[in-house]
């Protein structure tokens, strides 16, 4: 059966989160195009793979069996990579989520490299729960995660604490609060990036648990261009207090008052796994710097 990585790493999506609408968000492909693959597949396969049903797609004892295959198959390809790279210097790749991957982690990714000239690192944003899903699967050895979605059965030791703000423009209704509710927040226009990383999929479920929805005046590149969006009354924007704050005379932070907005990121392993020799460094230095 010729069956092609990317296809079985959707397929593995499709099975962790229950819905190939996620699996083609994941995967950056359309939800026709997903589908597709999905079929293919269970043409290679010579019979069904997944139970469709409204609430999303479940997998029939045959999806069962190729997925256990699959992420056998995944695990041993992404090991065969680490293997055959660290004869010739080593890339270690790191899933971690926006609000950590892009401010606190960078001077401890610096230093690394500094220290360890031999090994590459290719930090990538994802969102806790891809994370969760790559490293138990074994299509990475490591990730980085918030302790507020549920870690599963992997090896979770902390990492960075990371308490989140609202950024309001000056003359805003809401400057002023010593702390404000991500309530009181949902009814104000938002600015956010084009990407839906960790941030903004855990804002969207914290406002439907209100029955509510963030509607996004502006979606921009990164996160400077959503910071000027602020600055220029756009809209406000919710992001971690780690991340440099460059206007303070036109934007304000303020801390927001819900349990959730306080977390921890998580450094996710698989138990019982050796990672490989590049992976353990970085990890000891990960760990080392948690601890300083």
């Amino acid at each position: 059966m010729p069956f092609e990585l990317d296809d079985l790493r959707l397929f593995l999506d499709v099975v962790d989160h229950g819905s190939i609408t996620r699996a083609a968000a994941l995967a950056h492909l359309s939800l026709p195009a997903a589908s597709a693959r999905i079929r293919v597949l269970e043409a290679d396969a010579g019979s069904p793979l997944l139970l469709r049903h409204r609430r999303g797609a479940t997998p029939t004892p045959s999806g069962l069996l190729l997925a256990g295959h699959a992420r056998d198959v995944l695990a041993r390809h992404e090991r065969l990579r680490a293997e055959l790279a660290e004869g010739a210097g080593a890339t270690v790749v790191l899933p971690a989520i926006s609000a950590v991957g892009t401010t606190v982690l960078v001077p401890v990714i610096t230093a690394f490299l500094r220290a360890q000239p031999d090994i590459d690192v290719a930090v990538v944003m994802r969102t806790s729960r891809r994370i969760v899903a790559d490293v138990a699967s074994g299509r990475v050895e490591v990730g980085i995660a918030a302790d507020s979605v549920d870690l599963g059965r992997l090896d979770a030791r902390p990492l960075f604490a990371d308490r989140l703000v609202v950024a309001v423009p000056r003359g805003h209704p809401l400057d002023g609060s010593a702390e404000v509710a991500f309530a009181d927040c949902v009814a104000h226009p938002f600015a956010g990036t084009v990407e839906v990383d960790s941030m903004a999929e855990m804002l969207l479920s914290h406002s439907h648990a209100l029955g509510a929805r963030p509607h996004y005046r502006a979606r921009l590149p990164d996160a400077a261009a959503v910071r000027a969006a602020v600055a220029a009354g756009v809209g406000i924007a919710v992001e971690s207090a780690a991340a440099p704050h460059p206007d303070p005379a036109r934007i304000t932070r303020i801390p927001l008052s819900d349990p959730w907005a306080t977390r921890t990121a998580m450094l996710v392993t698989r138990p019982g796994h050796r990672p490989s020799e590049p992976t353990t460094r970085l990890i000891t230095h990960l760990l080392a710097h948690a601890r300083a």
